[in-house]
């Protein structure tokens, strides 16, 4: 009975609007629906709409404010039924970018509401897209979210805005979020966002005995990204401070300005009595590597490569090596060939540092040393600086497939190589350890194809065979990453390669590393036949090429049972309408 009069309540309404509108022209009844939507009544809009269309059937207007109503409904089903119509009255508009963004942004705004993480998270993803004005409706909704990893996908996204909104939002969560993988992204979020009135609360947070050494590192970074410069002034009073991570700061400041200027303070701070200042200030000495002052640097590194501290006794040993290249490498050993894994790696990161200076220690323990991550990163090292190359690139190739573990990558200062996941104590619960290891793997085959390794593409299709290529969509969206032209050549070959399976995946690189639309036909070609999460992975790769040659096949794509491929196509649908 219930159902039965809300029936004749919209049919009597409906006959009361349609007799309303019988002196009516079409452009006036356009604005009327319109009015709705404005004051964000899409109920009685869609009521208005489909009477004034009742009476104007064949009106080009109408149609699409009808088609822009039941978007803003979210009624996709509806929504869709209606643009094949239009399209059948309107041939000519089955290209029209503005309408079938309208569309794609009805599915989103209404996934921006769902009770379902990740259908949030889509929702994100498609306003960082768009770079519209509806964009920061939809991050300052996410910012506010009350599950933290999509308040960390939506501060990561919203740092690449200037919105004020956004800013103010971010500034809040800098005092109020407790979490700390959104905290860290709040933090580099500043930094980037050039939020200069928070150099103050930075300092504080870098001062703080209770901060992390972690967040300390992300507030210098930050701090350091929007300053232009630092005085004699402030340079004195941050190596005077009582607080560790503010000489800290110091350090790291006088090596980013390249400011020699302050070279007397870094030698006090290489006396300094907290060990990471220690380390910062051999660090820093020698980025500036001045040619003035040798003896003293020399003495000082001398004194460093004695302390029990590795951070602190690798730091000197590589400063030591830029200036004494022979006793500096010799200073190396003990580390190397220490029991401990993450000891054995920082040295390995630190001599690899070193370049053409301890280029006969990379040798040598390239060679001989029996650690494959120590083989891997100084065949790095050597490709680096094309001495035994062939060799290095031999090596390579043989650890990409004999190391099976997870690779990411452990920065520590300056220092920087790849290890096994299980090695590294600094994983972030919310990346994908399989997205870092699969990027990192790519910037290997990338290197294999750049130097014209002759086993480059044997192993690019091995990799495509064995190997389920798909980072997260929002690993790939923040990505700033592409393939050398040698090696976009390779992948492209192998888009005709006799394995599905191999032609599949060398199109989802493609979708990476470049955005050559030959990968397209060989992902529609194989989208209806895969299964759920590849067709996802394939319709993330559509847009990331962001072609208008996709649009007709996202469009049906909105027609999937399935709720996150229809959020997948209409993000894809956005992507390639605003490349």
């Amino acid at each position: 009975m219930r159902l039965k009069a809300i029936f004749i309540f919209f049919m009597i309404a409906f006959t009361h609007v349609s007799n309303l509108f019988a002196d009516f022209s079409s452009e006036q009844l356009a604005r009327r629906i319109q009015a709705h939507l404005i004051i964000r009544d899409p109920y009685s809009a869609r009521l208005e709409a489909e009477a004034a269309l009742t009476r104007y059937p064949q009106d080009g207007l109408l149609w699409e404010q009808y088609l822009r109503v039941l978007a803003q409904l979210g009624d996709e089903k509806a929504v869709l039924k209606a643009w094949e119509q239009y399209i059948l009255l309107f041939p000519e508009k089955k290209q029209s970018r503005v309408l079938i963004e309208d569309i794609a942004w009805g599915v989103l705004h209404k996934a921006s509401q769902s009770s379902s993480i990740i259908t949030r998270e889509m929702a994100l993803l498609a306003a960082y897209f768009s770079q519209e004005g509806q964009s920061v409706h939809i991050l300052l909704r996410g910012l506010r979210d009350s599950n933290y990893a999509v308040r960390e996908i939506a501060v990561k996204l919203a740092s690449h805005f200037r919105d004020s909104q956004l800013v103010h939002e971010i500034k809040r969560l800098f005092y109020r979020e407790k979490v700390w993988m959104v905290r860290q992204q709040v933090i580099q979020a500043i930094g980037k966002m050039q939020m200069k009135e928070m150099q103050q609360p930075l300092e504080q947070l870098i001062a703080s005995e209770s901060s992390l050494a972690e967040e300390k590192a992300l507030a210098i970074a930050a701090l350091l990204e929007m300053l232009e410069k630092m005085n004699r002034g402030e340079i004195e009073s941050l190596v005077s401070s009582s607080r560790a991570g503010l000489r800290q700061l110091a350090c790291q400041a006088i090596a980013y300005f390249q400011s020699v200027r302050d070279l007397d303070q870094l030698f006090i701070l290489a006396q300094d009595s907290h060990p990471s200042v220690r380390s910062a200030a051999f660090q820093a000495i020698g980025q500036l590597h001045p040619k003035e002052f040798q003896e003293k640097i020399i003495q000082i590194a001398r004194q460093g490569i004695q302390e029990v501290h590795p951070s602190i006794a690798l730091s000197s040993a590589w400063l030591l090596t830029i200036y004494l290249p022979q006793e500096g490498q010799n200073a190396f050993h003990r580390f190397l060939v220490s029991d401990r894994s993450e000891t054995r790696l920082l040295a390995t990161a630190a001599l690899a540092a070193t370049g053409s200076y301890g280029l006969n220690a990379i040798l040598h323990y390239f060679h001989h040393h029996a650690d494959p991550y120590v083989q891997l990163n100084l065949a790095l090292a050597l490709i680096g600086q094309e001495v035994a190359e062939e060799e290095a690139l031999d090596r390579l190739n043989q650890l990409f497939f004999s190391e099976k573990e997870k690779w990411v990558e452990k920065n520590e200062g300056i220092f920087s190589a790849i290890t096994g996941s299980r090695s590294s104590q600094l994983e972030d619960p919310l990346e994908s350890p399989e997205s870092e290891n699969q990027l990192l793997r790519l910037e290997l085959l990338n290197l294999l194809a750049m130097r014209k390794y002759p086993g480059a593409e044997h192993t690019i299709r091995q990799f495509l065979l064995e190997k389920t290529w798909g980072i997260s969509a929002t690993a790939a969206a923040l990505l700033l990453t592409e393939g050398d032209e040698e090696a976009i050549h390779i992948v492209e070959d192998l888009l005709q390669d006799p394995q599905p399976v191999v032609r599949l995946q060398a199109a989802l690189i493609l979708s990476l590393w470049s955005r050559e639309e030959s990968a397209i036909q060989t992902l529609q070609e194989n989208y209806t036949n895969s299964s759920r999460e590849d067709k996802a992975k394939i319709l993330e790769s559509l847009g990331r090429i962001g072609s208008m040659n996709s649009i007709s096949f996202l469009l049906e794509v909105l027609k999937e049972p399935s709720q996150t491929l229809r959020l997948i196509g209409a993000l894809a649908l956005i992507q390639c309408l605003n490349h």
